[in-house]
């Protein structure tokens, strides 16, 4: 059994993910990186565009602070 260390990227790494590609509609949740009890819930039909608004800034406005970005889902 292998034992997972999780001080050094929390808790997997994102890029690791595949985002799906339906266009039927989401209900996401994201989370700072930097801040990991800052999170935030949204909908959209397109996963991928809407994580690339949030992380460059054209998000929501609770989401577009630097400080905070970027955000995984």
């Amino acid at each position: 059994m292998t034992e997972i260390n999780y001080t050094s990227t929390f808790p997997f790494r994102t890029c690791d993910i595949d985002l799906p590609d339906d266009p039927s509609g989401y209900v996401y949740m994201l989370l700072s990186t930097k801040d990991t009890n800052r999170t935030y819930i949204g909908q959209a039909k397109c996963l991928r565009s809407r994580i690339n608004a949030h992380n460059g800034g054209g998000g929501a406005k609770v989401t577009h602070l630097l400080k905070y970005r970027p955000y995984c889902m």
